[in-house]
Order: structure tokens, then C-alpha cells, then sequence
């Protein structure tokens, strides 16, 4: 059976606070990724998720032959929409971004929910969402921005 690297217990670790000034580039979180896979001997596989799959492409192109297999789902390559002529999907996307940045900003979590989840499933669709899983995704999102990266 294949490794996990780097082995963890979820009940005992602890995220490691950004030391450096700003906020994480897309840069700052491959480099994790290459940090790790250095202490990994052999070739390697990646897998990532929406920005995840973003970070895992980056690591790939910094790790080259050591990878062996990339595997991405639904990863944010907003950027590629504008390079294939769907400008309009792209400003859609920045839009997204920039509204969720001015609102996280001010902490403003339901306006950050509503805003995603209807730009992700549909318009009106944070409006069916029941109430206790509304303050469930209110509070991912409040988390994942405050410790996210631009």
C-alpha cells in the first residue's frame, strides 16, 4: 500500500502560523508542497482540490520528472478563461474574487456565503439552504478566508 507523507493525527496537529509579511502567493503554497515532497524519496503523486489543484499544478511544474501522477479536480485556473476568449467568464470569476475579498475584509460572512454558493450553483440557491447549514458554510467561509491566501 502506498505512503502518506507527511503522517499527521488530525487530533494532534496544529496549523503553523504564516511568518512571513502579507498574505500566501500561489508561489508561497507550491513551495510547501516541493518542501515536503524534498523529505519524500522517489517520484511522486499529487492530488488537489478546486485551489488545491491549482497549488498541485504549480508543484508539479517546480518538480517536474520527480512527479509520477497529478491528479486535479475542479482546479481554479480562472486565468485560462481569459486566454481562450471567454473574457466575460473570466471578469465573472474576478468579480467573484473581489467581492469576496471587500466582504471577508469586513468579516461580512453571510454576504461572502450567498455571493459563492449562488455563483457555484445557481442564482437563488443560498436562499433553499436550511438554516443550520447556512451558519455551517457561513463559518467555513469566515475560516477559510481568514487563514486563505489571495
Amino acid at each position: 500500500m502506498p505512503e502518506c507523507w507527511p503522517r499527521t493525527s488530525s487530533a494532534t496537529a496544529k496549523p503553523r502560523t504564516w511568518e512571513h509579511d502579507g498574505s500566501q502567493t500561489l508561489a508561497d503554497q507550491a513551495n510547501l508542497v516541493v518542501r515536503v515532497a524534498q523529505q519524500v524519496p522517489g517520484r511522486i503523486g499529487l492530488v488537489g482540490h478546486s485551489f488545491g489543484g491549482t497549488v498541485g499544478l504549480k508543484a508539479a511544474t517546480m518538480l517536474g520528472d520527480r512527479v509520477s501522477h497529478l491528479f486535479l479536480f475542479e482546479p481554479n485556473l480562472f486565468h485560462l478563461l481569459a486566454q481562450n476568449g471567454r473574457a466575460d467568464a473570466y471578469a465573472a470569476a474576478m468579480e467573484l474574487r473581489d467581492f469576496i475579498k471587500t466582504h471577508g475584509a469586513m468579516s461580512d460572512w453571510a454576504a461572502v456565503a450567498e455571493r459563492f454558493i449562488d455563483y457555484w450553483i445557481g442564482d437563488g440557491a443560498w436562499g433553499t439552504t436550511r438554516s443550520s447549514g447556512s451558519s455551517r458554510i457561513c463559518g467555513c467561509c469566515a475560516q477559510t478566508i481568514t487563514h486563505g491566501t489571495d
